[in-house]
């Protein structure tokens, strides 16, 4: 009789546990199928990359995340970059105290020319050094300068292949990845 009420009480327990266990592994992968996959498409999480700053310093993506992110690619040798820096420059300026991060990548080019490149031109931007252009590789970059919106998760947002021709172009897709 004892064997058979444990055996008894044994399947009631078992009936309660495995569905709740059952439920939560399905909570669990539900959550997981809606973490967006790492890539370089717009509602992609952006993948990881190392770069240095003109002082050497490396920075990886992963140190701006929890924040709004612009990231330029960009040569100094490109007419259509050169034209847009001064609005990116703008940007930095006046988004300073609104915790965004504007990383201006430039594709394998030295510090000395893009120091020069800078200064010559009165730009104060933050500049990264993608010194073998694999960075560049690793997102697909065809075409200089590409812009790339994330948000403060680091899902790509927005991707414009080209020059912007305002500052009020760059703040109007900003909007999209800024609180408000």
């Amino acid at each position: 009789m004892k064997t058979k009420a444990l055996l008894l009480s044994l399947l009631i327990c078992t009936s309660i546990l495995v569905p709740a266990c059952n439920a939560e592994e399905r909570a669990s992968l539900t959550s997981r199928e809606n973490l967006p996959s790492i890539g370089t498409k717009i509602g992609n999480k952006a993948p990881e990359f190392s770069v240095s700053d003109l002082n050497g310093k490396t920075v990886h993506l992963k140190e701006y995340i929890g924040q709004p992110i612009l990231i330029n690619f960009w040569a100094t040798w490109c007419g259509p970059c050169r034209r847009e820096m001064p609005y990116l420059q703008q940007i930095v300026e006046e988004y300073a105290d609104k915790n965004l991060t504007v990383l201006a990548v430039n594709i394998q080019e030295s510090p000395g020319k893009v120091k020069e490149f800078l200064s010559t031109n009165q730009l104060s931007i933050p500049v990264f050094l993608d010194k073998t252009g694999q960075v560049a590789k690793n997102y697909g970059i065809l075409s200089i300068p590409t812009t790339l919106f994330l948000d403060s998760d680091g899902v790509i947002i927005q991707k414009i292949v080209g020059a912007f021709p305002n500052k009020e172009t760059i703040v109007a897709e900003l909007a999209r990845v800024m609180p408000n």
